[in-house]
């Protein structure tokens, strides 16, 4: 296949939708025991726009065999979305779409009254086209394609079901190109991220090491149980810790463990987490990619880990030297003009507002700066807002 043929960023996924909560379930009412309660799991919520996004899970069998709950993010006027009105569970469905890394909150992550848990990127799947599945189509699955720059060194892990067998995690930078009708609207070009996972055994593996290499990729959608690590999970962790030595100096007997089990429960459900990624079955590298062993892969790793610190160190300083130079300055209000007609012009009182904008730094990290600040006639239309 020529790089001309070969998908840039694709999905395609052969499932079955997933049923509602019985939650949602409870709260149609009648409505759900008229229809049998066997609606498909789809949801509506309105993005900072205030735009419709809908989000229906779907029930696809993972590299594995076993099946996976993937959710998709259906916009208004997919193709095939109409679907989604009359839609059931355990239906087929054939979805095709892209996929991108995304900004998600985790709030099982937080502590304190305010917190609103653990900040990270996961992986969204966006349709593009949904259809039901023909008479030839009996099988389910996924395919995933995806060719691109491979954006940093990777992380080593184990399989969690055989302990021998190492995992490489990365991420793929990429270019989604898409229009609802090309020939009548423009095709909007983006860049995104899409996360990959590959088995160091697979071949040409050691061309996803090295950071820079150009590459064709070829998989699977898999949900992966991976260890969490980091400030946030050692904050929850840590606050898990201290209210269960609480709990084993006052209760005993029975209370104790039933106690120990939730304790546990709760901590492996915070160590351990499944998120949508590609795993990767063919690896093809363009010109000019170069392998990497795993030794000088965790070598470079390391350094990228501590030049990220370093620039976000840097970062914050920039920021605290910024709201240290711009003082708040009071403005005074004038007294109202009076003309020869007897008309006064009253002067609206002067409003001091902080400007933020994003910087993008060398290294593609982008970080908010805060701007000198800007002073502006109240009821004025100059645009600014404090989140610009």
């Amino acid at each position: 296949m020529t790089t001309q043929d070969f998908p840039r960023n694709k999905v395609v996924l052969y499932g079955w939708f997933d049923r509602e909560p019985a939650w949602m379930t409870r709260r149609r009412g009648q409505e759900a025991a008229d229809n049998g309660g066997g609606r498909a799991d789809t949801r509506t919520r309105r993005n900072e726009a205030n735009g419709a996004i809908t989000t229906v899970t779907l029930q696809v069998p993972a590299p594995d065999g076993e099946p996976c709950a993937i959710p998709i993010t259906i916009h208004r006027g997919v193709p095939g979305s109409e679907v989604l009105h009359t839609a059931h569970a355990d239906d087929f469905v054939v979805v095709e779409g892209y996929m991108k890394l995304d900004r998600a909150v985790d709030p099982r992550y937080a502590v304190e009254a305010g917190d609103e848990g653990r900040v990270y990127r996961e992986m969204t799947i966006y349709a593009t086209d949904i259809r039901g599945r023909s008479s030839e189509e009996t099988f389910t699955g996924s395919g995933a394609w995806v060719e691109g720059m491979v954006t940093e060194p990777p992380v080593f892990f184990r399989d969690p079901d055989i302990p021998d067998a190492f995992l490489a995690r990365t991420t793929i930078r990429t270019r989604i190109a898409y229009s609802p009708e090309p020939d009548l609207l423009p095709v909007v070009e983006r860049i995104s991220e899409v996360p990959v996972i590959v088995t160091t055994d697979t071949p040409d593996a050691d061309l996803l090491f090295r950071a820079g290499n150009h590459v064709q990729l070829r998989g699977m959608i898999a949900r992966p149980r991976t260890f969490q690590f980091g400030h946030a999970v050692r904050k929850k962790l840590d606050a898990l810790d201290q209210a269960w030595e609480q709990t084993r100096t006052t209760q005993t007997g029975t209370p104790l463990q039933q106690a120990g089990k939730q304790y546990r429960r709760e901590r492996d459900r915070l160590l351990r987490a499944s998120f949508p990624v590609v795993l990767i079955t063919t690896v093809v590298g363009q010109e000019g990619a170069e392998p990497l062993t795993m030794e000088e892969a965790r070598t470079a790793r390391r350094a990228h880990v501590r030049e990220i610190g370093r620039q976000r160190r840097e970062r914050a300083e920039r920021r605290e030297r910024a709201e240290r130079r711009q003082p708040v300055q009071s403005v005074a209000v004038g007294a109202p003009e009076t003309h020869e007609n007897g008309v006064e012009d009253r002067i609206a009182p002067a409003v001091t507002q902080r400007v933020r904008w994003r910087q993008r730094g060398d290294d593609g990290q982008s970080g908010d700066m805060v701007a000198a600040d800007v002073h502006g006639e109240a009821g004025s239309d100059d645009g600014l807002s404090s989140d610009t």
